[in-house]
C-alpha cells in the first residue's frame, strides 16, 4: 500500500493538491478561496500526508496488540496467589490509612520548603536514596517517621544505610510493611519506631532481612 502527493498553487479553478492513496485519488482545488487560503491548506496537507505513515504504523501494533491480547486465553488464578493479592491490599489499606506516609506538599510546609515546587526536595532525596516513597493512584507519599523533626525534617541517616541493604531485593510497598511489622530482632518493636532511639539494632534487623531475602 503506496501515498503519493503532489502539491502547487496556480490560479482560481486551478488543481492545488491532489493525494493517491489504496488506489484512490483525491483532488482539491482552490475554487473561491483566495491564494493566501489555498497555500496555507497546500501546508496543511503537507503535513498531515507526512505524518500518515507514523499514524499508520501505530494503529498497525494497536490492531496487533489487541488482535494477541483476544486470542491469550484468560487464566484464573490460584487461591493461595487470590489470598496473597488480598493480604497484599488489606496491608497497603493499613498503610494509606494511617497517618504514618506525608505528600510532599506536606513535607516542604513541615520543613519550610520551597511552597513553589514541594515535590523537588523530597524527590531530590529519592534520587540519592536517602528516603523512599509509595506510589498510589498517580501520587507519591513519603514515610513521616523517616524525617527528623530536630534537624528540619530532613531524613534520618539510618534510612539511607537501610535502603542501601534492601537494595535490588525489595520494592517501595515491600520497604513499607518492612518498617511498620513488628520485629523479632527488635524485640517485638517496629523498625519504624525505633528509627531515633536504636539505630544500631535496627540495622542488624535490616542486615538479617536482607540476607534471608539473598538466600531464598
Amino acid at each position: 500500500m503506496s501515498s503519493t502527493r503532489t502539491a502547487s498553487v496556480h490560479n482560481t479553478h486551478d488543481l492545488i493538491f491532489t493525494v493517491q492513496y489504496g488506489g484512490q485519488t483525491q483532488v482539491i482545488t482552490d475554487e473561491g478561496v483566495d491564494p493566501k487560503t489555498a497555500e496555507a491548506t497546500v501546508s496543511v496537507l503537507k503535513q498531515v500526508a507526512e505524518m500518515m505513515p507514523a499514524l499508520l504504523e501505530k494503529r498497525r501494533i494497536q490492531k496487533w496488540d489487541a488482535l494477541v491480547e483476544a486470542l491469550t486465553p484468560d487464566v484464573a488464578l490460584s487461591q493461595t496467589k487470590v489470598l496473597e493479592a488480598e493480604m497484599k491490599s488489606a496491608a497497603m489499606t493499613q498503610i494509606l490509612e494511617g497517618q504514618d506516609f506525608v505528600t510532599a506538599a506536606d513535607i516542604a510546609r513541615l520543613g519550610k520548603f520551597s511552597a513553589k515546587n514541594p515535590s523537588s526536595q523530597p524527590n531530590r532525596w529519592k534520587r540519592l536514596g536517602q528516603i523512599f516513597a509509595i506510589h498510589h493512584r498517580g501520587s507519591d507519599y513519603y514515610p513521616l517517621y523517616a524525617l527528623d523533626p530536630a534537624d528540619g525534617y530532613r531524613p534520618r541517616p539510618v534510612v539511607a544505610d537501610v535502603l542501601r541493604l534492601f537494595s535490588g531485593s525489595k520494592d517501595s510497598w515491600s520497604t513499607a510493611f518492612w518498617f511498620g511489622s513488628v520485629n523479632s530482632y527488635l524485640s517485638g518493636k517496629r523498625p519504624q519506631d525505633v528509627l531515633a532511639d536504636a539505630p544500631e539494632p535496627l540495622l542488624r534487623a535490616a542486615r538479617a532481612e536482607a540476607e534471608g531475602l539473598q538466600h531464598g
